[in-house]
């Protein structure tokens, strides 16, 4: 399977000291008074993901509320076993959502409640790659009705992070040190 690949994006915004001429169409570089200007370095690497967050879930209606809510309990944890089994720990998933909506039938102007609709959404991280096609299918298998997103990602070393955070500040204070030049400061 081709997974996606995530760019890696640190910016470091730098405050360079500059010179700026005056108002003055008489304004020479002698005559300029400092200012500042702003910059922003960056630095960027591109690596494979190394997990990916599913979210999923699940609509039950019924003209009970009660009867309504159990259906849709009963369906998630079926789907809670399904990822479990599929190897997901239960520490990776989590209730992203739940909500109760009346659905009305409006006649002669007189609104009724004809059911209920529990909507259930869960948000999963699957470690495993190899695994995210046969987890979507047990999960669709297991009674999800709704497949809301699925996102790589990857867990950035710190020492990367550090890396990509001093080459965005070099890039940043090139950026302001070509700015300066232009201008005939240094």
């Amino acid at each position: 399977m081709k997974h996606a690949f995530k760019r890696l994006t640190i910016v470091a915004a730098l405050t360079a000291m500059t010179l700026i001429p005056s108002l003055s169409h008489a304004a020479t570089v002698a005559d300029m008074q400092p200012s500042e200007i702003t910059v922003t370095g960056n630095a960027q690497r591109t690596m494979a993901p190394t997990y990916a967050i599913l979210s999923l879930g699940l609509t039950s209606s019924n003209a009970n509320v009660t009867a309504a809510k159990s259906a849709n309990d009963k369906v998630m944890s079926q789907l809670i076993s399904s990822l479990t089994s599929q190897g997901v720990a239960k520490k990776d998933m989590y209730s992203s959502n739940i909500s109760v909506n009346s659905d009305y039938n409006y006649d002669n102007g007189k609104r009724t409640i004809t059911s209920y609709s529990i909507s259930n959404t869960v948000t999963v991280r699957i470690n495993n790659l190899d695994k995210v096609s046969s987890i979507i299918g047990a999960a669709v298998q297991a009674g999800a009705t709704e497949i809301n997103s699925l996102t790589f990602k990857a867990d950035v070393p710190s020492a990367l992070q550090d890396q990509l955070t001093v080459d965005a500040i070099k890039d940043g204070r090139h950026k302001a040190e070509i700015m300066a030049s232009a201008l005939g400061r240094t």
